[in-house]
């Protein structure tokens, strides 16, 4: 249901960006505000941007639109949370800087850019206060891993927002780290879910799907390879230097 409501967030901008200009091609969208007088075009544009961006902030879970990321990654198996937690995110955001670096810089005359950076900026601050603090008191693994999420969602969007040449290299190379660290919290996750059925007397199939905190405790004397990369992975995240 969220899903749908932030895709229609999303299709309601587009429909506007198409009612003011009656194009859908990017690099005509930019040739025309580049070179376009109209006010009332300019700002039906504008518009309909910012509401894309709102919807795709949904959609990346960056606060304060994130309550569905910890019930979803927490409800679905574990290789599903790999997908949901990596693929669609460097699509969404890969989108989003194309639309802030290009849009962005041929409106820079008009108001809604300041209300785009804020937007950014606001989102970005949310997302860093709420991923860190809630995430403290969480005792299942992978909400707290979603909240890891939106916490570098929050140091994503800072750079977005900022949108110098110097950010935008942090930006890609934030995305790239933090999706190949991601993705292997959450592989060891799983190979550790299969050690731990392996060591455990039930027959209820190969595969224990870790859902708390506490089930980690004792596993390094199990398996001290996969702990101690499951360690370094958790200190990658949490920006212990020199990871």
């Amino acid at each position: 249901l969220l899903g749908s409501l932030s895709s229609c967030i999303i299709l309601l901008g587009s429909g506007l960006v198409y009612t003011y200009s009656g194009l859908t091609n990017l690099e005509s969208i930019y040739n025309l505000i580049s070179v376009s007088e109209n006010t009332q075009i300019l700002q039906g544009l504008s518009l309909g941007i910012v509401l894309i961006i709102i919807g795709y902030l949904f959609k990346v879970s960056a606060a304060p639109l994130h309550n569905w990321a910890p019930d979803v990654y927490d409800d679905s198996p574990t290789i599903v949370t790999i997908w949901l937690t990596i693929m669609p995110k460097i699509s969404i955001l890969i989108f989003l800087l194309e639309i802030q670096s290009q849009i962005g810089n041929s409106l820079i005359n008009l108001p809604v850019v300041g209300a785009l950076k804020n937007l950014l900026l606001i989102s970005s601050l949310l997302s860093l206060l709420i991923g860190t603090i809630v995430g403290l008191a969480q005792s299942k693994i992978k909400r707290l891993l979603a909240y890891s999420t939106i916490s570098h969602i929050g140091f994503i969007l800072l750079a977005l927002a900022i949108n110098t040449e110097q950010a935008i290299d942090s930006f890609l190379f934030y995305i790239i780290q933090y999706s190949i660290t991601n993705l292997n919290t959450f592989l060891i996750l799983i190979a550790l879910g299969y050690i731990l059925k392996n060591n455990s007397q039930s027959i209820l199939g190969s595969f224990q799907d870790i859902k708390y905190i506490t089930e980690l405790k004792g596993l390094f004397f199990i398996n001290p390879l996969l702990s101690l990369s499951l360690t370094i992975c958790l200190f990658s995240m949490a920006g212990v230097p020199p990871l």
